[in-house]
């Protein structure tokens, strides 16, 4: 099925593009928010040029540097230092609620739980956060390069991996997104970080280390996208030489650089990523194997799996029609 795996290769290849793009809008919106080099009321213009030169600046100095190594293993300590970068925020965002609440910044548990609602039935708000909670779980383009790197290949090794990354990135969303709620309330910020924290120095510290580590994680994205690009157009056993290597990456840093100036910003990057290509890998692709490929006997799991992906694509289809109006 060549077309199919030219399709796959294709929708794999804009997910990994828009998402180093979104980490790298993401990164500077961030910094600039921490930082303020034109002050707490920029005007649109400096705002744009202060933004559009971080970019530049992060590409040249870590996102490039950092691309050019040929392993994703020599990316490793990269992303553990990412991930210590994120727990560190977490931790603080959990000890600042009852720190503020101590300083009675913020209401406690009890009254929370009282007043505020468990759920709200907003229609808008709904399909602006489906496409991104779809893709804040998407990590399918990165299984088979993770795979290809461990040292004792096997399948219950890699659902371990799977398994253990998930878990604990699931545990760093509810933990934020909880102790966030309880602190604001319903004035929560779409950015929490954007939330008045009193100018709190730990949480400062957070946001800045929240930034390097979506910075330093860029180049992975970057790498999974070179190797499949590099497999589609020179086959999965050319190498390749190093001018071929630097030049192929040259252009992937310099397109995603660019396209990160011309974007609007992170939540407009990363909602039209969760409703076009994360839904494809995510649900209809999935969808499609198992119909195609499991046996008879599963025709429950089939039903599921197609009904899954076409609710999913009915949501996804609504909220890419909500955002492009909203635009």
């Amino acid at each position: 099925m060549p077309r199919l795996s030219m399709f796959v290769q294709l929708v794999i290849s804009l997910n990994l593009f828009g998402t180093s793009v979104g980490y790298l809008v993401a990164s500077s919106e961030l910094i600039l928010l921490v930082v303020k080099p034109n002050g707490d009321h920029p005007t649109p213009s400096e705002a744009s040029q202060s933004r559009n030169a971080l970019i530049g600046a992060l590409s040249l100095c870590f996102v490039l540097p950092l691309s050019l190594l040929r392993s994703l293993s020599s990316l490793r300590f990269s992303s553990l230092f990412s991930l210590l970068c994120i727990v560190f925020l977490t931790l603080t965002v959990v000890a600042k609620y009852f720190q503020f609440v101590h300083l009675g910044y913020a209401p406690d548990f009890v009254y929370q739980w009282n007043h505020l609602p468990l759920a709200t039935l907003d229609v808008g708000r709904i399909l602006t956060a489906l496409p991104l909670v779809i893709f804040a779980y998407t990590c399918h383009p990165n299984v088979l390069p993770i795979y290809i790197q461990l040292q004792r290949r096997s399948s219950p090794r890699m659902y371990k991996v799977a398994r253990r990354s998930l878990s604990l990135a699931t545990a760093l969303y509810a933990l934020l997104s909880a102790f966030v709620f309880l602190t604001f309330g319903m004035a929560t910020h779409t950015n929490f970080l954007q939330n008045d924290y009193h100018h709190d120095a730990a949480i400062i510290a957070g946001s800045i280390f929240f930034a390097v580590a979506m910075v330093i994680t860029t180049p992975l994205y970057i790498h999974t996208l070179r190797h499949g690009l590099n497999e589609s157009i020179w086959g999965p056993d050319n190498q390749g030489s190093f001018v071929r290597h630097l030049l192929v990456t040259l252009v992937l840093v310099g397109g995603i650089c660019g396209v990160s100036i011309l974007a609007k910003d992170v939540a407009t990057v990363l909602g039209f990523l969760g409703a076009t290509t994360n839904p494809i890998i995510c649900f209809v692709l999935p969808a499609f194997f198992v119909c195609k490929l499991a046996p008879d006997a599963y025709w429950m799991e089939k039903a599921a799996s197609v009904g899954i992906c076409l609710a999913t694509t009915a949501l996804c289809v609504a909220s890419l029609v909500h955002q492009v109006r909203a635009y």
